[in-house]
């Protein structure tokens, strides 16, 4: 973990430069609507004019619109949209495969999960983030601008290693919340029992946003010879030749891998982004905007 320096990255001013110049393009952009606000529906208040409906007792007077009554006679109230705070759950899968290439690939969820947990606290959103390694580590809500610094250090502070389930965060979260956004962050290597979990979550209340990250060498094994492969969680070893029959397989699985996540993730409604540890933070957001992720 001290290779990838992680606290010193996420905390550095010019990262947070970066998320500064970030909150300020989604301001210039009109709002955060990208990353899921909730909407809710009433009458009247400062927000967006919907549509009409017919007056019911109990509704204002003032919410009259007597342009309506003097042409059809009618009595009309207008509703408007009104957009409330939401409850926006970030979970990281911080198991041993994640700290592969030297951790890139943890550096990058940690640094995502910052920008939205950065956006989401300027926007006065709640925003709670909880981790998986060898078991769940869940935080508290936090909300506001004043505690934008204490979810950054937070999050620098998660560990990595080991192995365990991300349903078990979905769990925790489904236990405890009943609407949000869900951001989850990994490189998916287990995820059979996710989506059934997704499936029984999926009453209308809740938006998943999943972040698949994976490095240059997982997605197109470069080298040949032969290796020693260890599975980074089970710690299984196996020795093996890579020759170009071996690279033309393995990219075929790969394929395969990710698009079963792709396709899983469709079926359930899922917004899914497959990115590359590799890439910049910078290239990453533009990534994210070009995929109307950010604007």
């Amino acid at each position: 973990m001290a290779s990838y320096k992680l606290k010193e990255k996420i905390l550095s001013s010019n990262f947070l430069d970066q998320l500064t110049q970030l909150k300020i393009l989604q301001k210039r952009k009109s709002s955060v609507n990208d990353i899921g606000r909730l909407q809710s529906f009433h009458s009247g208040g400062h927000a967006d004019f919907l549509e009409h409906r017919s007056y019911q007792k109990g509704d204002e007077p003032r919410l009259i619109d007597w342009n309506i009554y003097s042409r059809l006679n009618q009595f009309a109230v207008k509703v408007f949209s009104q957009q409330e705070s939401s409850e926006n759950h970030i979970l990281i899968d911080s198991t041993s495969s994640m700290e592969f290439q030297n951790g890139s690939k943890a550096l990058m969820a940690c640094q995502l999960a910052s920008a939205i947990a950065y956006l989401s606290l300027a926007n006065d959103d709640a925003v709670k983030v909880s981790w998986a390694n060898v078991s769940l580590h869940t935080g508290t809500f936090f909300k506001g601008k004043s505690a934008i610094m204490k979810l950054l250090l937070a999050i620098s502070e998660i560990s990595f290693g080991g192995t365990c389930k991300l349903e078990k965060g979905l769990q925790q979260i489904s236990s405890t919340t009943k609407k949000g956004n869900i951001f989850i962050f990994s490189d998916f290597y287990q995820y059979d029992s996710l989506f059934p979990l997704i499936s029984k979550m999926q009453n209308g209340r809740y938006n998943f946003f999943l972040f698949q990250i994976l490095s240059n060498e997982e997605l197109d094994f470069p080298n040949r010879g032969f290796f020693t492969l260890q599975d980074s969680e089970t710690v299984e070893q196996e020795k093996i030749r890579i020759n170009k029959s071996v690279q033309v397989e393995y990219k075929a699985k790969v394929k395969k891998f990710t698009d079963d996540i792709r396709l899983s993730a469709a079926k359930e409604n899922c917004r899914f982004y497959q990115l590359c540890a590799d890439n910049s933070f910078q290239e990453i957001i533009q990534i994210l905007r070009n995929h109307h992720f950010f604007r």
